[in-house]
């Protein structure tokens, strides 16, 4: 007796049951692990989650995603299970008693197991050549020396998305592969070792699969090193400039300070002379006040844009209240002094 396990996914039930119309009816039978959706006298219609399995005597027209063939035969050379005994081969060969919840509910649900891992690691590695040329790319372009820093990190940044979108969908088949091969791993446990052949080599599949997704997260990490080497390129660089344009600033600032001093300086004298008798006053006591009160018009200056700036009173209370002393004392000082001498 021989029986083979037809598996498909969750779209193809409209089609397998067109296809089989006539041969099964509609049935509502569930076991522990799946539900019986039609049967025959040669076939019976299952689902296993998202997944729709066939046991039949024969093929149908509507390729499976995978196919278990299983016959019923003493083995003489084989491996022990919970059942019987068991010879892995193109037919996998079981020397057991029938049972409806081993061959109608653990078996079903384990070859399924075994499907979707299959479809899931194949699919892996048929991008794998894709990430791989990916990260080519990367490394190249982190090997790469950089002229323009910013137009680099563009670019580079704009390869490691393209990279990481790969790499992302390809670690979440891994991920979904690892969910599927202990789904399966509980079954063949269950089942006392049943075809752990097949569980070993999907591990060892999976293993590959999660060593080199474990190699592109190391080229993920040494990109984020380089945008990390970038950025404080470019931030040094930044500093640089503003440091150069700061040093100029200050050599304007100082520069237009001491044409204000000498402008202020200047234009006061005349002013002084033009109104006030400063002639009659000692030379140093003239030179001192003119000095006094032109540095009080230019620290005026200042604390007039601190205020605008910070809004800090204090100082320009303090520049006010210099200068307006000092231009007291320059209109007081030469009339005492014209009258101390016309005595």
């Amino acid at each position: 007796m021989s029986m083979k396990y037809l598996i498909f996914s969750e779209q193809d039930l409209e089609k397998l049951l067109n296809e089989l119309k006539g041969i099964v009816k509609p049935v509502f039978r569930r076991y522990k692990n799946v539900e019986i959706l039609a049967e025959g006298d040669n076939a019976i219609l299952g689902k296993y989650k998202s997944i729709i399995f066939l046991i039949s005597d024969s093929e149908t027209l509507l390729i499976p995603i995978a196919k278990f063939e299983i016959a019923l035969k003493t083995v003489d050379k084989g491996e022990s299970f919970a059942n019987g005994k068991y010879r892995v081969g193109e037919v996998i060969e079981i020397e057991t008693e029938f049972d409806k919840e081993l061959f109608y509910d653990l078996l079903p649900a384990l070859f399924s197991e075994i499907a979707i891992t299959r479809a899931i690691l194949r699919d892996c590695f048929l991008t794998q050549s894709h990430i791989t040329e990916k990260v080519s790319k990367v490394k190249d372009l982190i090997k790469k020396e950089a002229k323009n820093l910013e137009s680099y990190a563009i670019e580079l940044a704009k390869e490691r998305d393209a990279f990481f979108i790969v790499y992302s969908n390809f670690v979440a088949k891994v991920d979904e592969a690892e969910a599927s091969i202990a789904s399966a791993r509980f079954f063949v446990e269950k089942l006392g070792g049943f075809i752990k052949e097949e569980l070993a080599k999907l591990e060892n599949s999976a293993k590959f699969a999660k060593k080199f997704a474990e190699e592109c997260e190391r080229v993920l990490r040494e990109v984020e090193n380089k945008f990390n080497m970038i950025y404080l390129q470019i931030e040094m660089e930044r500093r640089r400039e503003e440091f150069e344009i700061g040093k100029k600033t200050s050599a304007i600032t100082a520069a237009a300070v001491v044409i204000e001093f000498v402008a202020v300086a200047y234009y006061s004298l005349k002013i002084w002379e033009s109104y006030l008798p400063i002639e009659k006053l000692p030379k140093i006591l003239s030179f001192s006040l003119l000095m006094t009160f032109t540095f009080s018009v230019v620290f005026l200056t200042e604390a007039i844009g601190s205020y605008l700036k910070e809004k800090k009173l204090k100082k320009l209370f303090l520049s006010s209240a210099i200068l307006a002393s000092m231009l007291a004392l320059m209109i007081i000082l030469p009339l005492y002094y014209q009258a101390v001498a016309e005595l």
